[in-house]
């Protein structure tokens, strides 16, 4: 079992992100987002990583579950399903983390215009940084929505929001904590609006988490392809990170369809470049 109820959940939260704002009774709309114009989409030079994290943006059950980055040079890292092409690829070594329970996933690369990022800068000065209250809506099995953001000091700020996009017509929060809310969608809104997506990123870090009580392998299946077994990996570790070749052969080992014949409570994760795997 890989965990296909966190993914699951995590893929409804991603939905959620892209609805549209809407204004509230009893509480002043933030301000639109603005969709930058087409002549101001220039292709930052180099790759997602080569600069530092500006934003991320997860949803699931913590902060690790990440499934957009956004590098202060404008790039972009977006988590989307499993695909060959991240295995034809070769690439230079990187850092990093995100969500993902019915299989790995891997990392749309893309971009975003200055205008944007002069957004993103701005409303999370105002929503992420200081102190805010979100508020808990009356609804069960929802996702969780976590935000965090480095501003221009490299200091770290962090909120989170519980069924974020479910609000309207749930109790449970009051009319500043719904305008609250309204504001963190209307930051990650920005990215959704204005991203441009190019290729595939390349595999270079494979994370796992979780136990693994057997593995009992198909012997018309694939081969565990390490030579220490995944047994053994997990034993004194709940959670290791592969990176290089030993990354994209745990990930092709997912694709033949390995992790069907294991037997416990795994997540199997591939980062995206500069979020640092294992960590709470």
């Amino acid at each position: 079992m890989t965990g296909a109820s966190r993914r699951s959940t995590a893929a409804l939260a991603a939905l959620v992100l892209l609805a549209v704002v809407c204004g509230c009774a009893g509480a002043q709309s933030p301000d639109p987002v603005q969709a930058c114009a087409e002549g101001e989409v220039p292709d930052p030079s180099g790759e997602p990583g080569d600069a530092e994290i500006l934003l991320e943006v997860a949803s699931g059950f913590g902060p690790q579950d990440v499934h957009t980055v956004v590098y202060d040079d404008g790039h972009v890292a977006t988590l989307t399903d499993e695909d060959e092409r991240a295995l034809a690829m070769l690439t230079l070594p990187r850092h990093i983390a995100t969500p993902y329970d019915a299989g790995p996933g891997a990392w749309q690369a893309g971009y975003l215009p200055d205008c944007a990022l002069t957004q993103i800068r701005d409303r999370a000065e105002e929503i992420v940084v200081g102190d805010h209250e979100f508020g808990e809506p009356t609804i069960s099995d929802s996702a969780r929505t976590f935000v965090t953001y480095i501003d221009a000091a490299g200091t770290g700020h962090q909120v989170n929001a519980y069924a974020l996009g479910s609000e309207d017509g749930v109790g449970g929060i009051s009319d500043a904590e719904r305008l609250a809310r309204q504001r963190l969608l209307a930051l990650i809104s920005v990215v959704t609006e204005n991203a441009t997506a190019t290729e595939i990123l390349p595999i270079d870090e494979l994370q796992l988490d979780g136990v693994v009580e057997a593995l009992e392998e198909d012997p018309a299946g694939p081969a565990w392809p390490l030579a220490e077994s995944l047994a053994q990996t997990l034993d004194e570790r709940d959670c290791v990170v592969f990176t290089g070749q030993d990354a994209r052969d745990v990930y092709r080992f997912h694709l033949d369809g390995g992790f069907a014949e294991v037997e416990g409570s795994l997540a199997v994760r591939t980062l995206p470049p500069g979020f640092e795997g294992c960590v709470e």
